[in-house]
């Protein structure tokens, strides 16, 4: 009898243990469904992101080959401007001496009709004075 009650008992005990273990195999299975679930959604996610920041890297580079391309541009413009700026720093030099150099000779051609003027006028003084020193 005593033999009967540890084997009924170890029969109870095994059944319980096959209902547990069927019961964590439910459960692992269910779990590792999930995970796939949640893996093959993560991964379409993933990719979604990933195409869509494949797109804006791509749009970046577009962008900043665009700037730099305007750079460039704006650096021709630039030196087109700086050599414009000398060019005419040289012509207004050019233009300053020359306007010293007509001024100089202005002054002296002045100089010199005064010069002329005030003999002609010391000439006609003198010939009055000859004709009022005569009466």
């Amino acid at each position: 009898m005593e033999n009967e009650a540890i084997v009924s008992v170890l029969i109870k005990r095994l059944k319980d243990r096959d209902q547990v273990q069927e019961q964590y195999s439910e459960l692992f299975n269910e779990i590792s469904t999930n995970e796939r679930d949640v893996h093959t959604t993560d991964t379409s996610t993933t990719d979604q992101i990933l195409d869509t920041l494949k797109k804006e890297n791509s749009f970046k580079d577009q962008n900043i080959e665009h700037l730099k391309e305007r750079i460039d541009i704006m650096n021709k413009n630039i030196e087109k401007l700086n050599d414009e700026l000398i060019s005419t720093n040289i012509e207004n030099n050019i233009l300053q001496d020359k306007f010293e150099s007509l001024n100089e000779e202005y002054n002296k051609l002045v100089q010199r009709w005064l010069q002329k003027v005030q003999k002609e006028a010391d000439v006609m003084n003198a010939n009055v004075e000859n004709i009022n020193s005569l009466k």
